[in-house]
């Protein structure tokens, strides 16, 4: 199994097409030497690379990465998994680098990946705690304490929906807090590809939904932060060409209609704001969404 780990001095193209192979949302980053550096996601790519126009097959890892992280063992994490996923929710972070007592299980302990093992259906949970390695082996103990981690994540998300009432039971109070920040979750399907990265990040999100230039009521796909690096910074386009060349290419490429390369056409899954949020997680865990 290829590792989630990508040294300091390889380029961002090197990291986007990693994630893409590995279906990856982030990379821990380490030294020639083998220390650890620093962790490496979707989001800084698209911030510190793509949003400044950077050449993605000339700026190194190093230069976009994120600093001075806090790293977790497998040890620490099965003697209180309860305190790291609290740490995670309360530090805002999705990923935390992990070092496991198997070398080849290094990698990235993710929310996501934890929340593949919560799920309403008890074979699903089991299942998913059997393929999860590493954290498989954290076994119930992560399960039992994923209620604090949610917990938090629930008092932000009444907190920007302004409803007591909806709470999390409901995907609109998520959905809210998801919005708080600024900018449009809905954005017409001929916005410039680099325009739909600038509004996810004004909006804090991984995703935005995508409509009809001529009537916002009809949504024709989506876009996220996956769709941005593996069908735009991991493209082979100008990959084989001198750096002048494969700049100029990403700028091109960033300035096309979203519908044109980044879009995901006709979302096979929408749900109404008053479906039920563990619902959502479970089909979201059985079609394997992020």
């Amino acid at each position: 199994m290829a590792s989630k780990i990508i040294l300091v001095t390889s380029t961002v193209l090197d990291a986007a097409r990693c994630m893409r192979d590995l279906r990856a949302t982030a990379l821990a980053v380490q030294g020639h030497d083998g220390s650890l550096r620093g962790i490496v996601s979707e989001q800084d790519l698209i911030k510190r690379c793509f949003l400044k126009g950077l050449s993605a097959a000339t700026t190194t890892v190093e230069a976009v990465m994120t600093r001075s992280v806090e790293f977790v063992t497998e040890s620490d994490a099965r003697s209180d998994i309860g305190a790291v996923q609290k740490r995670l929710a309360e530090m805002g972070v999705k990923h935390m680098p992990m070092v496991a007592d198997e070398p080849d299980d290094n990698g990235v302990l993710r929310v996501v990946g934890c929340l593949d093992i919560l799920s309403v259906s008890a074979l699903v949970r089991d299942r998913a705690v059997q393929n999860m390695g590493v954290v498989g082996r954290l076994g119930q103990q992560l399960v039992s304490s994923l209620g604090a981690m949610l917990g938090i994540q629930a008092a932000k998300a009444d907190a920007a929906a302004g409803s007591a009432g909806q709470g999390v039971s409901s995907a609109g109070a998520a959905m809210a807090g998801q919005a708080a920040g600024t900018g449009s979750l809905l954005i017409p399907h001929d916005a410039e590809v680099r325009a739909v990265a600038a509004a996810m990040a004004a909006a804090g999100t991984t995703a935005v939904v995508m409509h009809d230039p001529t009537d916002s009521a009809i949504v024709t796909g989506i876009v996220t932060a996956r769709d941005i690096v593996t069908k735009i910074l991991a493209a082979d386009t100008g990959a084989h060409a001198d750096a002048a060349a494969a700049a100029a290419a990403a700028a091109a490429a960033a300035e096309e209609a979203a519908f044109m390369r980044a879009m995901t056409f006709d979302p096979i899954m929408a749900v109404e704001r008053t479906a039920s949020l563990t619902a959502v997680l479970d089909e979201m865990q059985r079609r394997k969404f992020r």
